[in-house]
């Protein structure tokens, strides 16, 4: 089919995809959630991944802007909190308080029902609602404390809720395009440094209770200072000079040689080995851009669809009709809606292709050339051949009357 607008001239195409078996609730979530990142590489799931989340683009929208305005309330409350109890600002902070409070509790609700209908177990599989959860603890823990019974304390319990309530922004924008790929990237750098993370642990153990023992507790290293010294140490913010003046040389000499090992392992190996892992992670997220935005849709699209009931009109859609461009460039463009920042190992993959496809056009052109030579040559031998058999037999013929004579 040709489009026609003003004088420019588009060819598209149609799909056709068949929803009846797919789009039933439970499966419909179960694929969104758990299919593999492959299957986001085929158009059939990216124009379904495309259709789900237009429609429920509002009802995320509106979630995103109730959540955020619950972070500014929990956030505003307690500044106006700060003010002396006689000003205005103070006055206003339990008001509030207590409309976060209320904001949560939408939310607490919501993910209760989320909990009924998924199950504990499929529920909690997910790392970002097992935040959410500690999320909503801890700030309902500190506008009810902190309005009724003030604990002692109360600003550590304040300070927690208010970092965890703000990182929880990202769960409720990772399924827009402007940032879906970054949180991507986020967590998955943080899910792959998981091991790393462990043996650093070791290691700081490990030379804590060494230093412990060598100058017997005493100073930065009394009781558990000593875990922070050494945290403090891979920074450079250790005082050096505390081995120096040590009273007993030969400690103190044990004491800088474990210093030094203790930074070649650490600052040299470790966190070399930390930047190639977050390196690697960031690679493996951007070699894939499109297909990691359909999937962080995918996902967000089946927490949405949790909420809806099964005789929803959503759920009752037997067909999805698509017209395109024909060209599988501007259908991923528009498919997609992404920028032109790619995975590095994806641009050198895309350029090796064209450059492979060039060298394959003149590869064939060559060949083309070839033959004709090769048609031409064969010619030319067929005329040579024809030439001499004719010479040949107009001697025979002169050598027959010469004999003849």
């Amino acid at each position: 089919f040709t489009g026609t607008t003003k004088s420019n001239i588009v060819e598209v195409q149609t799909y056709k995809i068949i929803l009846e078996s797919l789009f039933k609730k439970e499966i419909l979530i179960d694929v969104l959630e758990n299919v593999s990142l492959k299957t986001f590489e085929t158009k059939a799931m990216q124009y379904i991944v495309t259709y789900l989340w237009q429609q429920l683009l509002p009802y995320y929208f509106l979630q995103s802007l109730l959540y955020i305005i619950a972070v500014f309330c929990f956030t505003f409350g307690h500044f106006c909190e700060l003010f002396e109890p006689t000003s205005v600002w103070y006055s206003m902070y339990k008001y509030f308080l207590f409309a976060a409070g209320l904001f949560i509790i939408i939310f607490v609700i919501v993910e209760c029902r989320h909990l009924l209908r998924r199950g504990l177990k499929k529920h909690f599989k997910s790392g970002w609602n097992r935040y959410e959860v500690l999320t909503y603890i801890s700030a309902l823990s500190s506008v009810a404390t902190k309005v009724m019974y003030p604990m002692p304390h109360q600003e550590i319990l304040d300070a927690s809720a208010l970092i965890l309530l703000w990182i929880g922004i990202f769960n409720k924008i990772r399924g827009f395009d402007q940032f879906s790929v970054l949180i991507t990237t986020f967590t998955q750098i943080l899910y792959d440094i998981r091991y790393f993370m462990i043996m650093l642990s070791v290691l700081i153990c490990a030379f804590a209770m060494a230093f412990k023992l060598l100058v017997r507790g005493k100073g930065l290293f009394d009781n558990f200072i000593a875990f922070e010294s050494v945290y403090n140490l891979m920074f450079g913010l250790t005082e050096l000079e505390f081995f120096v003046e040590y009273d007993d040389n030969a400690i103190s000499i044990a004491a800088r040689v474990f210093v030094a090992f203790f930074l070649f392992l650490v600052v040299i190996v470790m966190f070399n080995m930390l930047i190639a892992i977050m390196a690697d992670s960031f690679d493996n997220v951007q070699e894939n851009l499109k297909i990691q935005s359909f999937r962080a849709k995918a996902r967000v699209c089946a927490d949405l669809l949790i909420d809806f009931s099964k005789s929803h009109g959503l759920f009752k859609q037997q067909y999805l009709h698509i017209c395109t461009v024909k060209d599988d460039a501007g259908e991923n463009a528009i498919m997609s809606n992404q920028s032109q920042w790619e995975g590095r190992l994806k641009a050198v993959k895309r350029e090796i292709k064209e450059v492979e496809k060039r060298l394959e056009k003149r590869i064939s052109g060559l060949d083309k050339k070839m033959s004709g030579l090769d048609k031409k040559i064969s010619g030319l031998d067929k005329k040579m051949s024809d030439k001499i058999s004719g010479l040949e037999s107009k001697i025979d013929q002169l050598l027959e009357r010469m004999i003849k004579k």
